[in-house]
């Protein structure tokens, strides 16, 4: 984790290990691979707003734990001792953004 990049909102809902599937209607929106997409999305924008408006969850609010901290704990029992203050760092971030929601 480098630091370069972050996402700041004030309207956000985080699954992270506890992802809701998307209706068929708003399937076209996934992204797979590297990269990005714009303006192909457009159509979806109003649907997409109705759908997360109306999901069981409260806005801003943190629903499950983080992939990234499932697949270092994972990681950190093959890891060498030198590698314990990357992944001791790795957790610090994660708990940093856990509690800061």
């Amino acid at each position: 984790m480098s630091g370069k990049n972050a996402l700041i909102s004030d309207h956000f809902y985080y699954f992270g290990n506890k992802p809701i599937p998307l209706p068929d209607e708003l399937k076209p929106i996934i992204k797979e691979g590297q990269g990005h997409k714009s303006k192909s999305n457009e159509p979806y924008i109003n649907e997409f707003i109705k759908w997360i408006e109306n999901i069981p969850y409260k806005i801003n609010s943190i629903n499950g734990e983080s992939q990234l901290k499932e697949e270092i704990m994972k990681i950190k029992d093959i890891c060498s001792i030198c590698s314990d203050g990357r992944y001791e760092e790795a957790i610090k971030d994660e708990e940093i953004g856990l509690d800061k929601c």
